[in-house]
């Protein structure tokens, strides 16, 4: 009765799957309905099934009832108090839907229960503080709502705790410190809230803890040094808040931390030659403060730093020459302070940068002859008095000459400013290694490119960064870029370019980075890309790909992302990517891949974001992958217990 009436008040006859309900066949046999040897309701799996309407009340008859999945549908009204009788729920998943009203302090009676997903709704009113009787609770995840009030106290009851979601809602009120008895926490989460007060010391407590993250609310006053004995730290935000104070040192303890954001406050101070220590941080974010002194040249030892932001404070000196080390060093963000001197030269080959507005000149070798050079031919393009016989260097000649066949062909309708009367360290987008070397770096990012690219482009053999992104290109991609054999960074997301991916960018052993996201490619996925030993990010997302994932992507060892989401790709998920020991974000949703999510995604240790959603996998997921901090798991059941990998 309890299940009819849920049929008959969400819309049954235009679910998604309503296969056999309300038939004669047992209950069990049922579309998402599990049984247990009494043949009671004990799991109830309709995510993502196009269900409308209200959850009626006599789903609280279910009182065998373990697991709920009702995410990613359009339900309705408000969440029944009669939830409060599911004794034995140990999941509740209403993620997702279009739920109003208020968090029923009822739920704090489902003593079993271990998992509390209500994000992306639109409840409103208090947290309930009967929440904190939840003795069991390790996941609550409220995000994405209207929730109003302060966070109850009573929450500093949930000892086995592991996750706590509240972004996104409009909590005021101070960060209780009872938080801090919460000793199993992994996340925390609190951004996007209205909250006030001081960062507790408490929560320096918190030994588990990997994701701490308190942006965009009001919070006032230092940053604790508690903190920093936080050493399972991985994620560390505190930006676009009203902290103010030093840096504290002791953050230079977070050994772990792969990313420290701390900007938009009005931090004082120096910023703390420490920070220097934190040799996995890849990105380190401290614009928007009130810092001064000098930049620490211990930053250079930073080893796989992609980004850096120190604009917008007070910092004086030079920039140290140690940043030059950064080979990894993608962004880096030095405007609106007070530097002085040169920029360091091999700083030209970072991509996105704001050089133009800081001011300061590359550091370069002045030669001794500084007569003006013969006038050259237009092929032989013009050097100024930087190189002052061309002759000297024909490698450049070489590459500049490449660049004026291409520069038309790029441009299209647009224009780039590479002509032979102009020096080629003033053409747009062209980073020359200094003094007197090759072209080592095109960035023509975001300039209304709406040409192709040109497969002369192969033949600048020194060439490391390339970024064509965020343009209007057409056509194919060229398979004379796998000619490119110093390429660490190819980027060609974000344009409109067509045809099949070349399986000769696989033989680019040096790249890094590979990203063709947000264009209309087709075909299949070279499974040649399995050769790309030393890849660590490869992006194919959003495009119009075809056929199966290759299973010899599982050989990319170095990866820590990949995307590969918003195709038409088909089959199963190979159970190769497994083997992915290193890779931190997996997204393969909105495709239409089938089958059931490989057991071994238990092995992939640094996954911290699985995003599988808009396929039609089925099966179960284990506790681990429940638990990751950002996935978009809700509609599927947990497995009743962990099952061994298959062996071979």
């Amino acid at each position: 009765m309890a299940l009819a009436a849920l049929y008959n008040a969400t819309g049954g006859p235009d679910w998604a799957n309503n296969t056999n309900w309300l038939s004669d066949r047992p209950i069990g046999g049922w579309h998402g309905v599990s049984v247990d040897s009494d043949g009671r309701v004990i799991r109830l799996n309709l995510g993502n099934n196009r269900l409308k309407g209200e959850i009626p009340p006599e789903l609280g008859n279910l009182v065998s009832l373990r697991s709920l999945y009702l995410s990613l549908n359009e339900l309705t009204g408000t969440i029944p108090a009669e939830f409060g009788k599911l004794v034995n729920l140990e999941t509740l998943v209403v993620a997702h839907n279009q739920l109003t009203g208020k968090i029923p302090p009822e739920l704090g009676n489902l003593a079993a229960l271990e998992s509390l997903e209500l994000s992306s709704n639109g409840l409103t009113g208090e947290i309930p503080p009967e929440l904190g009787n939840l003795s069991v609770l390790q996941n609550l995840h409220l995000s994405s709502n209207e929730l109003t009030g302060a966070i109850p106290a009573e929450l500093g009851q949930l000892t086995r705790l592991e996750n706590m979601n509240f972004v996104l809602n409009q909590l005021t009120g101070e960060v209780p410190s009872e938080i801090g008895n919460l000793t199993n926490l992994e996340q925390l989460d609190l951004t996007s809230n209205r909250l006030t007060g001081e960062i507790p010391p408490q929560l320096g407590n918190l030994s588990e803890l990997k994701v701490l993250s308190l942006r965009i609310n009001q919070l006032t006053g230092p940053i604790p040094p508690e903190l920093g004995v936080l050493t399972d730290l991985e994620s560390l935000s505190l930006s676009s808040n009203e902290l103010t104070g030093p840096i504290p040192p002791e953050l230079g303890e977070l050994t772990d931390l792969d990313a420290l954001y701390l900007s938009d406050n009005g931090l004082t101070g120096p910023i703390p030659p420490e920070l220097g220590q934190l040799g996995d941080v890849e990105w380190l974010h401290l614009r928007e403060n009130a810092l001064d002194g000098v930049i620490p040249p211990e930053f250079g030892n930073l080893s796989d730093l992609e980004e850096l932001s120190l604009s917008d404070n007070a910092l004086t000196g030079p920039v140290p020459q140690e940043l030059g080390n950064l080979a990894r060093l993608a962004q880096l963000r030095l405007s609106n302070n007070h530097l002085t001197g040169c920029l360091p030269a091999l700083l030209v080959r970072v991509p996105y940068n704001d050089f133009q507005e800081l001011g300061l000149s590359p550091c370069a070798e002045t030669p001794a002859s500084t007569s003006p050079a013969e006038p050259q031919p237009a092929t032989a393009c013009s050097f100024g008095i930087v190189v002052p016989d061309p002759s000297e260097n024909p490698g450049l000649v070489k590459d500049c000459t490449v660049l004026l066949v291409a520069g038309d062909i790029l441009a299209g309708t647009a224009a780039l400013n590479w002509n032979a009367e102009t020096s080629i360290f003033e053409w747009e987008g062209v980073s020359v290694r200094q003094p007197w070397g090759r072209v080592e770096s095109l960035h023509l990012r975001g300039l209304g490119l709406s040409g192709t690219i040109p497969p002369e482009l192969g033949d600048l053999s020194e060439l490391e960064h390339l970024t064509l992104s965020n343009n209007q290109l057409t056509g194919e991609i060229p398979p004379e870029l796998g000619r490119l054999s110093q390429l660490v960074q190819l980027y060609l997301q974000d344009n409109a370019l067509t045809g099949e991916i070349p399986s000769e960018l696989a033989v680019l052993d040096d790249l890094l980075t590979l990203r063709l996201d947000g264009n209309e490619l087709t075909g299949e996925i070279p499974p040649e890309f399995g050769q790309l030993e030393n890849l660590q990010g490869l992006s194919l997302a959003g495009n119009r790909l075809t056929g199966v994932i290759p299973p010899e992507l599982g050989n990319l060892e170095d990866v820590s992302w990949l995307h590969l989401e918003e195709n038409a790709l088909t089959g199963e998920i190979p159970r190769e990517l497994g083997k992915l020991e290193d890779v931190e974000y997996l997204t393969l949703q909105d495709n239409r891949l089938t089958g059931s999510i490989p057991l071994e995604f238990d092995n992939l240790d640094d996954l911290e974001s699985l995003r599988l959603d808009g396929n039609r996998l089925t099966g179960c997921v284990t506790g681990y992958l429940k638990g990751l901090p950002y996935s978009d798991l809700w509609r599927f059941p947990a497995c009743e217990e962990p099952a061994a990998t298959p062996s071979g």
